[in-house]
């Protein structure tokens, strides 16, 4: 046991420290415990999912011309698949009556820093 403060050894400050930790340790294993148990009790009743085994199909095609009608059809397709990503839902939820293009001489990284230093000073 130690009685004097002053003149501990390191291996005695070593065995504290080790003891100390392992406390620790122990506490926040039952806590973590305790968690999951109150989840399980009180937690929502989760359903069961069915797993697909989903394996992308590529057909091999080959592309005789760009013509620019694909390439509108391809820019539409992107477009909407960012705004359904932006929004988080389905592409067939969005429709897009039209797709006009800015003529601004200004770069858009230009203009994204503005924008930026816009939200900062608000």
């Amino acid at each position: 046991m130690i009685t004097d403060v002053h003149n501990v050894t390191i291996a005695e400050a070593a065995t504290v420290m080790i003891f100390s930790m392992a406390i620790v340790f122990f506490v926040l294993l039952i806590i973590s415990f305790m968690m999951d148990l109150i989840r399980m009790v009180f937690g929502e009743k989760q359903k069961a999912e069915v797993v697909k085994d989903i394996t992308p199909q590529v057909k091999k095609t080959e592309i005789t011309s760009n013509t620019s009608k694909d390439d509108d059809e391809e820019l539409i397709a992107v477009i909407t698949a960012a705004i359904a990503a932006e929004l988080s839902c389905s592409t067939r939820d969005i429709r897009l009556k039209s797709i006009k293009r800015k003529n601004t001489p200004v770069q858009p990284w230009a203009e994204a820093g503005k924008h930026e230093n816009m939200l900062n000073r608000i």
